[in-house]
């Protein structure tokens, strides 16, 4: 029988890494079968793509060997294709609609004389709700932009008909699958830099490593907590406003252009006593 001891170091750490994406899985209804199914394909896929010799594809037999699966298996699972349209479109539909509600919050044209968002009706001419999404909601349409906002609760409809906006910024409900969505972009994103940073980066050879960066104190008060989350909301929605600014005036706006990149910045809270404040699972969700 192995012991804790038995597992090396390394395995170690990236178990303490799983454990906050376990909890996500047993939250969502995932069990340890599915998930091992999903990790033998993912293990499968990474290998081939980033693992070949001298810019070959990776053949099964090193495919095998890297992965401790099975050649036969290697062979099976290169043949399937990985669906991932759903989760690209949801992506997309939140990144419009954070877009918009920066728009309609920083736009002149969509801006009352005291600088607050207007109340646009749903359509007609300038300002309204249509010309804001047609200006800010790229290749979503105006009716699956406004749907997705009532339903996120960052858009209400007056007794006139006219749209008013509630928030500045859009995050799924904690229910939706959009916010599954959302969170899983997050921690791709986040892991992507760290692999980057820890495997890929060497500056001597012009490849820099991409910034990250945390400011952490284990001295402070739990008292001082509801400030500290006060201060975060303001000072970090400013920085990420500041960046989306940055982003659309330098965004390509020939649409032929064969050549784009996703670019941006993540800011997060970070409390290391997280876990008292972990919402039991409801058995009867």
């Amino acid at each position: 029988m192995s012991s804790k001891s038995d597992i090396p170091p390394t395995l170690s750490l990236f178990g303490h890494l799983m454990e906050p994406i376990v909890s996500l899985l047993i939250r969502s209804g995932i069990t340890h079968r599915a998930f091992t199914k999903l990790c033998k394909q993912i293990f499968v896929d990474v290998a081939a793509r980033e693992y070949g010799i001298h810019g070959r594809d990776t053949n099964d037999t090193r495919i095998a060997m890297l992965t401790g699966i099975d050649r036969r298996e290697v062979k099976r699972l290169k043949t399937r294709s990985a669906e991932d349209k759903p989760e690209q479109l949801g992506l997309q539909n939140q990144n419009r609609v954070t877009r918009l509600l920066s728009g309609w919050h920083q736009d002149p044209d969509f801006l009352d004389p005291e600088g607050r968002p207007m109340a646009l009706q749903p359509k007609g001419s300038h300002p309204s709700f249509e010309t804001l999404a047609n200006r800010y909601g790229g290749d979503v349409t105006v009716s699956a932009l406004l749907s997705e906002m009532i339903r996120g609760k960052v858009v209400t409809k007056n007794d006139d008909g006219s749209l008013v906006a509630l928030q500045r910024y859009f995050i799924p409900s904690r229910h939706d699958l959009d916010a599954l969505i959302r969170a899983s972009s997050v921690i791709r994103d986040f892991s992507d830099l760290l692999v980057h940073n820890l495997y890929v980066a060497e500056p001597e050879k012009d490849v820099p490593y991409k910034f990250e960066r945390t400011a952490i104190n284990t001295r402070i008060s739990p008292d001082q907590l509801p400030e500290f989350q006060a201060f975060m909301d303001k000072e970090g929605q400013a920085f990420l406003e500041a960046v989306d600014q940055w982003l659309t005036d330098h965004e390509c706006r020939d649409p032929e252009s064969p050549e784009t990149l996703s670019l941006g910045a993540g800011v997060y809270f970070i409390d290391k006593d997280a876990k008292r404040n972990v919402v039991p699972v409801d058995r009867d969700e």
